[in-house]
């Protein structure tokens, strides 16, 4: 294995040990560390592809080998999670989080067949967004008075079900050839900023933003073709 194949390879090995820890983590009850590994490897996955491109070392094993780390990283590691957090009846986190685990699978396996270019919008909510979507609730200071639990639940089904979607997700891109394109990369990076600086009041209203102005906008888009 050259050089250029086992730097994109290491950032998903990565991504696994990130997914891979979190779950020990929440079988030791440290749920806001096993938050955070799942993060971190959500950020090496799209480092990684990343690199491969870049260095033009792209390669079935890699896309394999990263395919299986996303289903550790952003399907099960994030259903342990919750599962290990919610504190209603188990069997009705055991099937929420099942739904969720199985449509991961299903959203990278359809990703596998039908496209791999970031230069094509995503069917389905991609699964590392997902993930973090899921997962970055844990940190948001919800107030006292509302159901945490059910409202997580709840998330978890709506991802769930636009992971199995057709909804077309395009990838956030610099552009600054217009005004309002400059305008909008302003926002996009300002949001990055903020997810930087303030990450428990930031990553999950962004990333839930992210979900839904992309359903949003599949239905007008749709609507409008008819």
């Amino acid at each position: 294995m050259n050089n250029q194949l086992r730097i994109p390879s290491l950032f998903t090995c990565v991504n696994f040990a990130g997914g891979f820890l979190s779950i020990l983590m929440c079988l030791h009850g440290r749920f806001t560390t096993a938050v955070w590994l799942i993060i971190a490897g959500v950020l090496f996955d799209a480092f990684d592809g990343l690199i491969a491109r870049k260095t033009g070392s792209e390669s079935e094993f890699g896309f394999q080998l990263d395919s299986l780390a996303d289903l550790v990283t952003s399907g099960i590691a994030p259903a342990v999670l919750v599962s290990g957090v919610y504190t209603g009846p188990p069997f009705t986190a055991a099937g929420v989080t099942l739904v969720f685990g199985l449509s991961t699978a299903y959203r990278l396996a359809r990703y596998n067949v039908l496209g791999r270019s970031l230069d094509a919008d995503y069917r389905g909510l991609p699964a590392p967004v997902a993930a973090v979507a899921v997962v970055s609730f844990l940190l948001f200071p919800l107030p006292d008075t509302l159901p945490r639990d059910g409202i997580w639940l709840t998330l978890v089904v709506i991802f769930s079900i636009l992971m199995l979607s057709d909804v077309r997700y395009s990838w956030p891109r610099l552009n600054f050839s217009t005004p309002r394109e400059r305008l909008l990369s302003v926002l996009k990076l300002t949001a990055t900023g903020s997810m930087i600086v303030l990450p428990g009041r930031c990553i999950f209203p962004l990333f839930l933003l992210y979900a839904l102005f992309g359903a949003g906008r599949w239905i007008v888009t749709r609507n409008k073709g008819r």
